[in-house]
């Protein structure tokens, strides 16, 4: 039940195929608990890490940094809200984020990459006391090693989220509907139906892509 939604006026298809990760986050993000104020570190601005940049800042989040390899997301991140950016290239990312946070570190990383490492260095940089948000699905096989005793004196919470429910997908909808998700900024390129492959091809090698979508005219 509930796997068919009818899209309101005002929602365009395109706008419509991204509920579904959106609601992803909204799932993580509420898992987690955001509170107005929070100070978020997201790793990885690429789809959903940029849906998650975007989506603190609708819930109120307070500090929100976004880090990433790639200059071009790192300034749609800004775009969508985030105060600050990081490239680990050139930036000294623990340091960055502890001198944003006054020393503390923040109170949620959110780490929408699947990458046992990116998840070490959220754990290692979340404040004590906060929750790291697994989000990015690490490929199997990928074996997570961290001292355990950090974990226990630092009371790190962390939340893995997986998909989504009828709840979320709801909510992503509202909020498209209400105009606080401005969804069609995550949208970069364009194919007709029969220019699929050529859309399979780009979104698998070029960089400076996000979504893509193929439309049937």
């Amino acid at each position: 039940m509930g796997a068919v939604l009818r899209l309101p006026e005002g929602i365009s298809y395109e706008e419509g195929v991204l509920i579904e990760p959106f609601a992803c986050c909204i799932r993580g993000l509420m898992k987690c608990r955001v509170n107005p104020g929070d100070r978020v570190l997201v790793i990885g601005a690429g789809p959903v890490g940029l849906m998650h940049v975007h989506l603190l800042k609708t819930f109120g989040a307070g500090t929100v940094i976004a880090s990433d390899l790639i200059n071009s997301r790192l300034q749609t991140a800004l775009k969508l809200g985030a105060n600050y950016v990081a490239n680990p290239k050139r930036d000294d990312l623990p340091r960055y984020v502890q001198d944003l946070t006054d020393g503390v570190g923040p109170d949620l990383v959110v780490v929408a990459v699947g990458s046992s490492k990116a998840i070490q260095q959220g754990m290692d940089i979340v404040r004590k006391g906060g929750t790291v948000c697994v989000f990015g699905m690490p490929p199997p096989g990928d074996m997570l090693t961290y001292d355990a005793s950090k974990i226990f004196i630092r009371e790190i919470s962390i939340v893995p989220s997986y998909s989504t429910s009828e709840l979320e997908t709801n909510m992503a909808l509202k909020l498209m509907s209400a105009k606080r998700i401005e969804a069609t900024q995550l949208i970069t390129h364009r194919f007709k139906l029969e220019q699929i492959k050529d859309a399979l091809n780009y979104a698998s090698e070029k960089k400076d892509s996000l979504k893509i979508i193929v439309t049937s005219t």
